[in-house]
């Protein structure tokens, strides 16, 4: 499998030493953000899988976005933690497990089992109206209302260079505002890092996140409470 970085490389140059991790992708890609993605396979299929099931193909085919595109992995860790919180225990009753939205405990949560619905909300919390590079995005931070209607906002960080603040590497960061599960009435910015900026499509640009994030970032719960 190529690597990421390798892929980079093989399709325009890097600025190294001007953004964290693999960099800034400085040339367009002739296709949409969608076929990119399908074309991508080991990174983005199950990406794709979503994309379909929520009936977003054509969306991110056709429409000017900027898509913080989770990779395979954070969408395996979120279906891992659905079932991870349907197997827990009920704080009010011990002896019992978490149920669905059917009323019955599962064993196994699939892909299939999650509505159309739930992956259309949690992918157009990724994304922004229009196309959005890095160079774009206020410094250091920006507020943005996503196209599911959530408040997001994109974080740049600068690291210092040679004893001048600001002047390193950069790093963007996309953040949610959502309820802590853990503590009541307390509203948590969660951020999650970009690894790869400026994929820039025929329709749109994709931010690359980070792969060890949870897709959704509910730890299981708004796939349940919500499906």
């Amino acid at each position: 499998m190529v690597s990421f970085a390798a892929f980079l490389l093989i399709w325009s140059s890097c600025k190294k030493g001007y953004f964290v991790d693999e960099g800034i992708h400085t040339g367009k890609i002739n296709m949409s953000s969608y076929d990119f993605m399908k074309s991508r396979a080991d990174l983005f299929d199950t990406v794709v899988m979503a994309i379909d099931k929520a009936g977003l193909k054509s969306y991110y085919q056709q429409e000017e976005v900027t898509l913080f595109t989770p990779q395979n992995y954070s969408i395996r860790v979120a279906l891992k933690n659905v079932n991870t919180f349907l197997k827990s225990k009920l704080i009010s009753d011990p002896s019992k497990k978490v149920k669905d939205s059917l009323g019955y405990p599962r064993d196994t949560v699939l892909f299939n089992d999650i509505k159309p619905e739930i992956w259309k909300k949690m992918l157009e919390s990724y994304s922004l109206k229009s196309k959005r590079p890095l160079a774009s995005f206020i410094f250091p931070a920006e507020e943005h209302l996503s196209v599911s209607g959530e408040k997001t906002r994109t974080f740049i960080r600068a690291q210092a260079w040679q004893g001048v603040e600001g002047a390193g590497a950069k790093a963007l960061g996309y953040q949610f505002f959502r309820k802590s599960l853990s503590i009541a009435n307390k509203i948590d910015t969660i951020e999650v890092r970009v690894i790869t900026s400026d994929l820039q499509t025929t329709n749109g640009v994709l931010h690359v996140l980070d792969r060890q994030h949870e897709f959704g970032l509910t730890s299981g719960r708004g796939f349940i409470e919500k499906n």
